[in-house]
């Protein structure tokens, strides 16, 4: 396969700068996406020097480097118009799976740097002074006939690294590629590491899988429903969230996180929603913040509480309207536009959107001789009459109310 890897002009600046002794290469998705007909993702580059010898080389040329992990020997260059990210070729020891490699060990061999990496579409260096791929794994046959395989035995890369099962599936769905026999059948042995993954670390990669379908300008508009099939497929959701051996229907199927969660919640009869975020977004599960969790329990409650379609179930959902509300139209616009509705209407109704809208007070109830440790009765009584009938909602009529010995909740 031919191809065309456009190299921007500091970029070939700084590969002339290196020279043929300490040659530059383009790594990674960049060079597979050439091949694919679009360089349209960031550009990775990779050489035989220490963070602290291309800083001395670089820097005299005009180019700023930035420590960004030394441990694994990456730093940022930048440039008059581009920042490129430069790792040293590297070795990696992995002891416990974990993401992270327990040691890193810079070496000046790229074929030791190809062997670390976790699919053959990965493994392709372009030689930016002698414009040429360099390919160890058949990466280029590989993309030609659009197979996702593991580098060395896959085995291994699924074992030291459970976060690149979620990585293949995130491809399969961005590429719109079928997956290797041995490749797929090792990922079924080792779902078990995918659960020791930190949580933040599987959400970036699910929320990316989601989003799939407009990655790039050859992703499959349909890779978000490839990729939920291939975890469902896979029976991954168990070493994801924490809900047991679940396959998310069909029709649950969505690009944004929140909804699919929501759609998901409708499976589940007889949970409290409380249990199912802690469920989602807990530290064993995708370890989302507080605020983040809170928004989904928001969420949640409004969505069920408005299955009832009566208008004055607005009410109910009110008070926890302001901390989604900027947020859901994003998400769901159609839930968006019902609720702005719902809130004319109230408007229009005169209804009392809160206990202090309601026309009695507590120097009311006072004259009633009703005891203050019973003002909270008697005010909601009122307020959820005035609900469902705003015309009621005056000082007369609510004292007249209160009055009956039949007033009832």
């Amino acid at each position: 396969m031919n191809v065309n890897v456009y190299v921007p002009r500091d970029l070939q600046n700084l590969a002339e700068i290196f020279g043929e002794e300490h040659r530059l290469y383009i790594v990674g998705g960049y060079v597979r996406n050439a091949f694919l007909g679009a360089c349209d993702t960031d550009i990775d580059i990779a050489s035989d020097l220490s963070p602290d010898d291309v800083k001395s080389l670089v820097t005299p040329y005009g180019y700023k480097v930035v420590a960004k992990s030394l441990k694994m020997g990456t730093v940022l260059i930048t440039g008059d118009d581009n920042t490129f990210e430069h790792t040293t070729f590297r070795l990696e020891s992995y002891n416990t799976n974990k993401h992270q490699p327990d040691d890193v060990f810079l070496t000046d061999d790229i074929r030791e740097d190809a062997k670390r990496r976790d699919f053959t579409v990965n493994t392709l260096y372009y030689d930016i002074l002698n414009k040429k791929v360099v390919d160890f794994y058949n990466g280029v046959i590989d993309i030609k006939n659009k197979k996702l395989k593991a580098v060395e035995t896959a085995d291994y890369v699924f074992s030291v690294d459970g976060l690149r099962i979620l990585r293949m599936v995130r491809l399969v769905s961005e590429l719109g590629f079928g997956i290797d026999t041995d490749t797929y059948n090792s990922v079924t042995k080792h779902l078990t590491n995918l659960a020791g993954i930190s949580g933040e670390r599987k959400y970036v990669e699910l929320v990316k899988i989601l989003n799939s379908g407009s990655k790039y300008s050859f992703s499959p508009t349909n890779g978000c429903e490839i990729g939920l099939s291939l975890l469902n497929e896979l029976n991954a959701w168990g070493s994801i969230i924490s809900l047991g051996d679940i396959v998310v229907p069909q029709e649950c199927f969505t690009d944004n996180i929140y909804k699919l969660f929501v759609n998901l919640y409708g499976k589940f009869k007889y949970m409290p929603i409380e249990d199912f975020v802690i469920a989602v977004f807990g530290k064993k599960a995708l370890n989302r913040s507080k605020n983040e969790q809170k928004f989904l329990k928001n969420l949640l409650f409004v969505y069920y509480i408005l299955k009832d379609k009566a208008w004055y179930n607005f009410v109910k959902i009110y008070p926890y309207l302001s901390d989604i509300f900027d947020l859901l139209q994003s998400i769901d616009n159609v839930m968006y536009q019902r609720l702005s509705n719902m809130y004319s209407e109230a408007i229009k109704r005169k209804t009392p959107l809160s206990l202090k809208d309601v026309r009695l007070k507590p120097k009311d109830l006072d004259k009633l001789y009703v005891s203050k440790n019973k003002y909270a009765i008697y005010l909601k009584r009122a307020w959820r009459l005035v609900i469902r009938q705003p015309k009621f909602n005056k000082r007369r009529l609510l004292i007249k109310y209160i009055k009956r010995k039949d007033a009832k909740c």
